[in-house]
């Protein structure tokens, strides 16, 4: 039977307690929940209980009813997904049209529903006695069915409107004008992504203008899609398959092009530092490869962000994001706030941990682990200090300043591996290369012990001052 479903006031109850109805309490949960198939499991006054399997969308929907015992029953709640919703429901009838007013309890204690139930002969219009109780009709609102809610735990008309909070990302600058302390975070995770997403996209359009991808522009383009690529892997957990397959390896395509891009920059501004192996007129030749090198990788960038490919990967990517189905809700309705400081202690521990590993053994490679860590834990402090915090202050600082050391080592190591390779390859005698390239690990051997003692220094400052706020 068709219906309609509308959000109603508390006012409605002095008008139903004057009119013949009747009440009973129920409780409900899910089993499975997917677009077009899902397994509720009701129970009404603790004395019947149903499995209920709905299969389809609108025209093909079917609904399968079966009574089942308690014993059942309670096998299927261990299996359940999200919370339990209980309700109070009201049956009555108003010029010979059914209806029944649900009235939900904590937390969605505020809710409260009236199903209209539509016959084919009857007059379909809606009683005028009751239209003072109507909010707003939802019958084709996802937002308000009991899937939705059980996810959730929360179904109420927010203090804020995401839809209109897409429409205004282009116009913000800050993340804290965007996202408030107050956000579920499920909607701050879409909002967070989407402005992260958009900053590629601002940053294709202004590289596309210039026709050429200069140093300072290829850093922050970089930055953009690291950062992409570290949130997405971060909330790897909240997204669905969908979402995170069909934009994570294409952004980290684009990342390795760009990393190539930068690490041809370092190179051609190092290379006149082999000056003490190599001629002036070897250099100079150097400088030309490598500046053909730069022009190719270049155009090969700009190439790639206007083909067709990169189009329909974001023009998805936007699509999946406003699309509440694509983030999985965990049983808990945490704000923004409180889902950012959980996340904050375990980016925290996992330093701690990787700083520890790294003083007892000084693993050559540990310090792309480190960045990594620092990385994450420098993101989500922001995002936090943009809330509410203002004592992170001290500990961003510091991990801002020990992620440059990472990149700086990180770039004097692929730096000296490729000038090794053109010593290799210089017309000098076996002797002089040997001796070149002798110098150019030592010079980097120092470098790894500097970023040491960089690292042991700060990330005891580090841990010192962010002791008592994780």
């Amino acid at each position: 039977m068709e219906t309609k479903r509308f959000l109603v006031n508390d006012d409605i109850y002095d008008f139903v307690d004057t009119i013949p109805h009747s009440r009973y309490n129920s409780s409900l949960f899910f089993t499975k929940i997917k677009l077009c198939k899902k397994t509720k499991y009701k129970n009404i006054q603790q004395r019947e209980f149903y499995r209920i399997k709905e299969k389809g969308h609108r025209e093909t929907f079917k609904v399968n009813t079966t009574k089942i015992d308690k014993k059942r029953y309670k096998r299927a709640k261990r299996k359940r997904i999200g919370s339990i919703i209980k309700k109070e429901n009201t049956l009555f009838e108003i010029e010979g049209k059914r209806f029944t007013l649900q009235n939900y309890q904590k937390p969605n204690d505020k809710l409260k529903v009236l199903t209209f139930y539509l016959a084919e002969q009857e007059d379909q219009t809606l009683p005028k006695i009751l239209e003072k109780y109507i909010i707003k009709e939802i019958t084709d609102s996802q937002r308000y069915c009991d899937a939705n809610i059980v996810l959730q735990q929360e179904s109420l008309p927010k203090n804020y409107e995401i839809y209109k909070i897409f429409s205004e990302i282009k116009n913000q600058n800050k993340m804290s004008d965007l996202i408030k302390p107050n956000f579920f975070y499920a909607d701050a995770v879409r909002v967070l992504l989407y402005r992260q997403m958009q900053n590629i996209l601002n940053m294709r359009a202004n590289l596309l203008d210039k026709a050429f991808i200069n140093s300072k522009d290829l850093q922050s383009y970089k930055s953009y899609l690291y950062q992409n690529l570290t949130l997405l892997k971060s909330f790897k957990d909240l997204l669905s398959k969908s979402l995170y397959k069909s934009i994570y390896p294409y952004i980290k395509k684009l990342y390795r092009q760009s990393k190539e891009l930068d690490h041809l920059y370092n190179i051609y501004e190092q290379i006149n530092s082999l000056d003490f192996i190599l001629s002036s007129d070897e250099i100079d030749k150097l400088q030309k490869v490598i500046q053909q090198k730069i022009s190719q990788t270049s155009h090969n960038i700009l190439h790639q962000l206007q083909t067709r490919e990169f189009n329909i990967i974001f023009d998805q990517y936007q699509l999946l994001l406003k699309e509440k189905n694509n983030i999985q809700i965990s049983k808990q309705n945490l704000t923004i706030d409180k889902y950012l400081k959980k996340r904050l202690k375990e980016a925290y521990k996992k330093l701690k941990k990787r700083l520890k590993k790294y003083e007892d053994c000084n693993d050559i490679y540990s310090y792309k682990r480190i960045k990594r860590a620092v990385f994450k834990l420098s993101t989500f402090i922001k995002l936090t200090k943009e809330g509410t915090n203002k004592n992170l202050s001290k500990p961003t600082a510091l991990l801002d300043a020990l992620y440059h050391d990472l990149e700086e080592y990180n770039d004097i190591s692929k730096i000296s591996l490729m000038q090794i390779s053109y010593i290799k390859h210089s017309q000098n005698d076996t002797i002089t290369k040997n001796r070149a390239v002798n110098r150019i690990i030592l010079n980097r051997e120092n470098a790894y012990n500097r970023l040491k003692s960089v690292i042991n220094k700060k990330s005891h400052k580090l841990l010192k001052s962010s002791a008592n706020i994780f």
